[in-house]
């Protein structure tokens, strides 16, 4: 017998899923230099893997998504944590960088089978508890992506060499999310099933307001996307610092994402969503500036923290209204522009960077933090949602 949504073991699973989720992306995103260096590539070439990443994420998101609405969000996150580790171990076991970039299609599409099914079990264990929960249950997700880039850092002080600092990281982040799947087992909820059918048994169509954050999940998916991806390359070729130690970068972006999402909920309670999104993203707007125009290792972490900082609230605001608005389909909608511009985006990143510089490619991920803000002043509310 399942345990009820609204109970503590629940909660466990959920914040569980989030964690060896945030692991992958994270240990994939910190290895990218040391993948650079394993395959003998460049910026086009990671480009090309992380394109197959986000196109595989994308089936997996919409396959996920209308798989929970069917039966429930549990039978997804089962199959997406399996997909996930096998997929880990494939990619540290390439010989070359096109054999990865064929198996990187089985890690990106349990990813998104993970990734969307996790938010519809979490806006439901949020809907049956007394206080907010989602911001913590991204701060979870957060402290697994620093995990992951914490993965990468003692993998280059225990080992030498490319090939054995990414296997030994790729094995250590799979172990991980394969012993959440007993925990899930045990302790997990499961959602009821979303009917999209009126009652004269007409499909209804998905609310207009999914639009909006779907435009705002762009605009996120390019921010984050660049900082999970890129940041340890930007910071490895400014700053000129090992590849190793490049990894700073992403860590100073995930500290200062969980530590915001940690007291999110309260700030949501005291400023709204809308507040809270619009002052954000402008934040990471200014981190990105610094980021094209800084130079040293200090001032490019502090670039690095403030677009942690400024991010850190606005996914799981749109997120969380997305499944409020329409289940498991509007979510995996929402999901999917924001995770296939997470993923396929720093791909086009790739491209910029080799033709133009990895400072001067930020200005793309700058301008979509803006364009995040400026849509804050139309974005829905659970207010508005109520009376749709």
């Amino acid at each position: 017998m399942r345990h009820p949504l609204g109970s503590r073991e629940a909660v466990l699973a959920t914040v569980t899923t989030f964690i060896v989720n945030g692991i992958g992306v994270g240990t994939v995103g910190a290895l990218m230099p040391t993948l650079a260096d394993r395959w003998d590539t460049d910026a086009r070439g990671l480009g090309v893997l992380l394109m197959v990443f986000g196109l595989a994420a994308i089936a997996g998101i919409n396959i996920g998504g209308r798989m929970a609405d069917r039966g429930g969000a549990l039978r997804p996150i089962r199959l997406g944590l399996v997909t996930m580790t096998l997929g880990i171990a494939l990619i540290a076991a390439s010989p070359s960088l096109w054999v990865a970039v064929v198996l990187a299609a089985v890690y990106g599409f349990g990813n998104g089978l993970v990734d969307t099914t996790m938010n519809v079990l979490a806006v439901e264990v949020e809907r049956a508890r007394p206080k907010p929960l989602m911001s913590r249950f991204h701060a979870c997700w957060s402290i697994g992506s620093l995990s992951g880039a914490l993965i990468v850092l003692l993998s280059g002080w225990l080992f030498s060499g490319a090939v054995a600092i990414s296997v030994a990281a790729f094995a250590l982040a799979a172990t991980l999310i394969a012993a959440n799947l007993p925990v899930v087992h045990r302790y997990s909820a499961d959602t009821a099933p979303v009917v999209h059918h009126d009652e004269s048994g007409n499909r209804t169509s998905i609310p207009r307001a999914a639009w909006i954050l779907a435009a705002m999940a762009v605009g996120f998916g390019m921010a984050e996307g660049t900082a999970f991806d890129w940041s340890s390359v930007h910071v490895r070729d400014v700053a000129d610092v090992s590849t190793s130690n490049a990894a700073w970068g992403l860590a100073a972006f995930s500290v200062c994402m969980v530590g915001v999402r940690m007291a999110g909920d309260f700030l949501v309670h005291a400023l709204g969503r809308r507040l809270v999104v619009r002052i954000g993203a402008g934040i990471a707007a200014v981190g990105y500036c610094v980021a094209a125009l800084g130079s040293g290792l200090w001032m490019l972490l502090l670039g690095w923290a403030l677009v942690g900082t400024g991010m850190a609230l606005v996914a799981p605001q749109i997120y969380g209204l997305a499944g409020l608005a329409g289940g498991g389909r509007t979510l995996s909608l929402v999901v999917t522009f924001g995770y296939a511009t997470t993923l396929v985006g720093p791909g086009l990143m790739g491209l910029l960077v080799h033709d133009f510089g990895v400072q001067d490619a930020m200005i793309l991920p700058l301008v979509a933090a803006c364009g995040v803000s400026m849509l804050s002043w139309v974005m829905p509310t659970e207010q508005t949602l109520a009376k749709a």
